[in-house]
Order: C-alpha cells, then sequence, then structure tokens
C-alpha cells in the first residue's frame, strides 16, 4: 500500500522509465509546484507513448503501477482515474508521443504570418492539438521523465498566454445568451413543479457550470493574469473577490420551491453583473437591453406563481 502521493509520483516514474514505449510523463495541476498542493489534491499526469492504443484499449496496465482500489475512463475517454490503495487518487492521461513531437514545430507554423491562409480544415487538427495541450500545461507543468527531450521542447515552444485564459468575444456573448437561455428553461420547469429537473440540470448544473467561468472570467480581466485563477471553481476562495464568494452562498437552494427561486434569480443577478464588468474592463460588446428584457421575463414569470 502506497504511504504518500511523493511515494505514488516516484512509483508512476519507475514504471515510466522501464517502459521503452513510454517517453516522456509531466506531472500538471496543482502538484506541479510545492506551493500549489495540499493534503487533498489529486496527482495529475500526462505521458506520452509509442503505443497509445495499449493505453486506450482498456485498464488493465494501472495494475503494473501499484495496488488498484478503483479505476475509471473520464466521459471523454481521455483521462483514466485511478485510486490507488492507499486512497491516493490520479489522473492519468496518455497522449502520442509522436504528437507531442510535432508540437514545436506546429506552433512555429501557427505563429507565422503564413498560417491564416492555410485553409481551416487543415488549420483545425493543428490548433485542437496545440490548445489540447496548452491547456494540461496551463495548470502548471513539472517533467519528471523526458527520454529525448520532447516534452520540455514541446512546453518552452508554448506562447504565454496574451489572453490570459479568458474567451474571445464571440464566444463570451455565446456564454451570456446561453445562460439567460437556460435560465428561462429553469424558470419554466419551477413554473411546472419540476423542481428536480430545474435543480439538478439548470441550477447546479449548466448554470452554475457558466457562473463559475463567468466569475473566472471577471479576475482575469479585472486583476490582471499574474493571479492565479483556476477554472472549473478551484480553490475559488483564494482568488476570487470575497464579495463574489459572498455573493455565491445565494446562489444555493435545498428542495423547496421558494428557496430554488430565491437562488435561481440570485444566480441570474450575479452573473449578469459580472459578465457586464467584464465586458466594460475587456472593451466588449454587452447587450444589456437584451439581459433586461429576460430578466424582467423571470420577475414577470416568478411573481406569476403567487
Amino acid at each position: 500500500m502506497l504511504a504518500s502521493f511523493e511515494e505514488l509520483e516516484a512509483r508512476l516514474v519507475e514504471w515510466a522509465v522501464a517502459r521503452d514505449d513510454l517517453r516522456s510523463m509531466v506531472v500538471i495541476g496543482s502538484r506541479a509546484t510545492p506551493e500549489g498542493a495540499d493534503e487533498w489534491s489529486d496527482l495529475d499526469v500526462v505521458f506520452t507513448t509509442t503505443d497509445r492504443r495499449r493505453y486506450l484499449g482498456g485498464l488493465a496496465w494501472v495494475d503494473e503501477i501499484a495496488e488498484v482500489w478503483l479505476a475509471s475512463v473520464d466521459p471523454l475517454g481521455r483521462t483514466r482515474h485511478v485510486l490507488f490503495a492507499g486512497g491516493l487518487d490520479a489522473g492519468i492521461t496518455p497522449l502520442s508521443h509522436r504528437v507531442l513531437r510535432t508540437l514545436p514545430a506546429a506552433q512555429r507554423l501557427r505563429a507565422g504570418p503564413a498560417y491564416r491562409r492555410v485553409p481551416p480544415s487543415l488549420r483545425g487538427p493543428v490548433d485542437r492539438r496545440l490548445d489540447a495541450f496548452g491547456s494540461y500545461a496551463a495548470r502548471g507543468a513539472r517533467v519528471v521523465v523526458d527520454k529525448d527531450g520532447a516534452a520540455a521542447a514541446a512546453l518552452a515552444a508554448l506562447p504565454a498566454s496574451s489572453a490570459g485564459g479568458l474567451p474571445s468575444a464571440g464566444q463570451f456573448r455565446a456564454a451570456v445568451d446561453e445562460f439567460l437561455f437556460v435560465a428561462v428553461w429553469n424558470a419554466k420547469h419551477l413554473r411546472r413543479g419540476e423542481l428536480v429537473r430545474a435543480r439538478l440540470v439548470a441550477l447546479d448544473g449548466r448554470m452554475k457550470a457558466l457562473l463559475l467561468d463567468v466569475v473566472a472570467w471577471h479576475a482575469r480581466a479585472t486583476r490582471g493574469p499574474a493571479v492565479a485563477v483556476e477554472d472549473g471553481g478551484r480553490h475559488l476562495e483564494r482568488w476570487a473577490d470575497a464579495r463574489i464568494v459572498e455573493a455565491l452562498a445565494t446562489t444555493v437552494a435545498g428542495h423547496d420551491e421558494d428557496e430554488l427561486w430565491r437562488a435561481s434569480l440570485a444566480s441570474v443577478g450575479l452573473f449578469l453583473g459580472l459578465a457586464e464588468e467584464t465586458a466594460e474592463r475587456l472593451g466588449w460588446p454587452y447587450d444589456a437591453a437584451r439581459a433586461r428584457t429576460v430578466t424582467d421575463w423571470l420577475a414577470r414569470c416568478e411573481a406569476g406563481r403567487r
């Protein structure tokens, strides 16, 4: 039984070094830097291999690392979530080593002026590979195995993100529109009496996910790229404004119709307030009139139940 995450990492490194097909391994996320992890942080690693099909075809290989209690594949099929004996959880993602070795050249191509003349059908695969690897590295990256230097070269080729993890103006507008649409959908289900569906699918589902997105965008837009913002609400209490953390408490509800309406309208108010501040800071258009039209409808919908 493993006694610590340090022992688990050492076991992973030993396993990677012993297999010829495993060419590199990178620790990502909170355990990539000593100050980023606490006792509850899991261990996330990405490894590259010349035989990726072996690791995508099943989960038997995780037993080669250490004794396993549980193992599953994430819905996208990318990461293997493994609970090792001793309660040590890890996210292990296999990548193609061949693709990793092409990333520096792909980044140079994308950074050049001729790239915009490449047909979108050809740019798509390049962009997806670079963005996927960049998303891993953005969480923090520490190379622990690098048999031919490809991991270090790929990380060095990644540009510093000038956007600081922000969406484009178009993506931002789409997120605002989606949130408003889901808020209307949620209200209709509340009026219909479908409290479970309204709460689990809308309020605590897509509405909360988009709300956490805009909290992160707001922090990056207002506090700059130096702030250690994490997506999905991770460590939000550390990097979000205290007023936002306090306001988020009002968006939580029990299984009661009055509470669900209160939390739903509070979620809408908080989301739109942060979205408007974010747009103003970044100089992006924000359709306040459209947002007000929807919020007025929501208010009438809530008032009509009484």
